[in-house]
């Protein structure tokens, strides 16, 4: 009988279990949130002897809690430790167990992925190491580097052994893209291996050193600015607003007597007759008889060309909307909207009333006699016209 029990509407049975799991989980998460952290949480170390090392990083862990949802907003991957404990473990490779612990006791950690790393350990180095620095990117046209000089000789690289041996040298980066002077900065040091690869996992003492890097113009040439040369003029109604060049200057070379009488260099002529809007040509440059240029022969020229702001009066009859069934009106005063629109002359010369409204709501107008304002937020215009003025602040309607 009992068996009979047991195995008679067992289907029905497991669906009230499921069922019932579901609510036990929902009554138990209510108010609370279960989902992974959006960012990851760094993998560390505990309990490293002082004479080793970790010889690669551990990576970082995915983690899934269980919070509340006004905390939920607070939480970060601050608010959390992920770790190996490595007390008493000697050089070699270990496989070992990722903890995470929270800081808010509120949070609760479900789940950890990776559960487990590899951890390399090595005996601690330190060695010394010459420090060389390094110019990266090239000074402006007409300019050289010469051989930079560093306040420190050399640095100390400590950290697990492998990795300190796979230090080829230290290297004191320092930009001079672009420069035209000598550059000085303090910069952090960088540890490579022979192929030039930085080498991680190792610290350097001094972390940073200065650096200057002497800049300077070379012989027989010279950087000048750069002159746009128009003709004509822009069409009717239309004005030229700017003109920029890319690059604005260029480095020149030639005999000294020469270099000293030259302020700029022009582009050939640009016909800017036919321009309107914003039109961009490569132009090349017209250099004077025994001058040559130090890298390319044109520039990118740029003429902004806008039409003249004009202004207009309009008249438009308003539409209404929202009006009730079955009413009408019967009468307006006055029958047009006289406004004031601006823009450009072109657009404005043939600017078209059917392109704009003056619409105006009657909900729950009834039948009576009314005096609605004319306000700018129910005037619509085509775009690159804007409303200027409106010079009837107001109709009377007559609505039956």
């Amino acid at each position: 009988m009992k068996k009979k029990f047991l195995s008679s509407n067992l289907g029905l049975k497991l669906i009230a279990i499921v069922i019932a799991i579901f609510l036990w989980f929902y009554v138990a998460n209510d108010g609370y949130r279960v989902d992974f952290l959006d960012s990851e949480v760094t993998i560390e170390a505990f309990n490293v002897a002082e004479s080793k090392a970790l010889a690669e990083n551990l990576g970082e862990a995915q983690v899934k809690v269980r919070a509340p949802l006004s905390t939920w907003s607070r939480i970060t991957d601050d608010t959390f430790s992920a770790y190996v404990d490595a007390k008493g473990l000697q050089a070699g490779e270990y496989t070992l167990p990722v903890k995470v612990v929270s800081e808010d006791p509120t949070v609760q950690v479900l789940e950890t992925e990776p559960q487990e790393v590899r951890v390399v350990i090595d005996s601690v180095e330190s060695e010394k190491r010459d420090i060389r620095p390094k110019g990266e990117g090239t000074p402006g046209e007409g300019y050289v580097q010469e051989e930079p000089s560093v306040t420190e000789t050399s640095a100390m690289v400590s950290g697990a052994k492998r990795n300190v041996e796979n230090v080829a040298e230290v290297i004191a980066p320092v930009a001079v893209d672009g420069a035209m002077s000598d550059v000085t900065q303090t910069v952090d040091l960088e540890a490579v291996d022979s192929e030039g690869n930085r080498v991680e996992s190792v610290s350097i003492s001094p972390k940073t050193v200065e650096v200057t890097v002497p800049v300077h113009k070379e012989e027989g040439v010279k950087t000048v600015g750069v002159k746009a040369k128009t003709k004509g003029s822009p069409p009717q109604g239309y004005w030229i607003s700017d003109i920029k060049m890319s690059p604005s200057s260029v480095a020149i070379e030639g005999p000294e007597e020469v270099l000293s009488n030259v302020g700029f260099v022009e582009t050939q002529s640009i016909d800017v007759s036919s321009f309107k809007g914003d039109v961009t040509q490569e132009v090349a440059l017209d250099v004077p008889e025994d001058i040559s240029l130090v890298g390319s022969d044109t520039v990118s020229v740029t003429v902004k060309v806008k039409s003249e702001e004009v202004a207009r009066d309009i008249e438009k009859r308003p539409t209404f909307r929202n009006m009730p069934a079955g009413q009408h009106i019967t009468s307006m005063t006055p029958e047009n909207v006289v406004l004031v629109i601006e823009g450009p002359a072109d657009v404005i010369n043939t600017f078209d009333l059917k392109t704009m409204a003056v619409d105006v709501d009657l909900s729950g107008k009834k039948p009576g006699t009314y005096t609605l304002p004319i306000q700018k937020e129910i005037v619509t215009l085509p775009s690159g016209v804007s409303l200027k003025e409106i010079e009837t602040k107001e109709i009377r309607i007559v609505i039956e």
